[in-house]
């Protein structure tokens, strides 16, 4: 579903746009590796997404998800989040200080925002969630 949501946002380029393993895999921190479209006199630039299924009724914290850790080894100069649930202060906090040190772009999706753009995408909520969408 993060894979279909990503692409969808209109702000990556569907040709350069990876889907590391399944589920659980071992893919080092990367589960979507994706370059933006470019622009006028700038390139696309390189993004890693970590997306976090959260089955209980807690926030995703800072000791779940080690942005240093994923950004370092593939030279990203961009990193988001994808979640079910909300995001903790102590993670927004950890990825703004890493975000401000290493000039990175920051991109989060709670369940919030998950909602909000499934909402009018009828199709991936019938895909995702059948026994849910109206």
């Amino acid at each position: 579903m993060c894979y279909e949501v990503l692409l969808r946002s209109g702000r990556f380029d569907e040709h350069r746009f990876k889907k590391h393993g399944k589920t659980r895999s071992r893919d080092r921190g990367r589960d979507i590796e994706a370059w933006t479209l470019p622009r006028l006199n700038e390139p696309g630039r390189k993004w890693i997404f970590q997306c976090k299924l959260i089955t209980s009724n807690v926030a995703l914290s800072a000791s779940k998800v080690n942005v240093a850790d994923v950004i370092d080894p593939y030279a990203a100069s961009g990193f988001g989040i994808m979640t079910s649930e909300l995001i903790d202060s102590t993670l927004y906090d950890e990825m703004d200080a890493i975000a401000a040190s290493r000039s990175l772009s920051l991109d989060t999706w709670d369940g919030l925002r998950l909602q909000r753009f499934l909402s009018s995408r009828k199709d991936l909520l019938r895909q995702y969630f059948p026994g849910d969408a109206s």
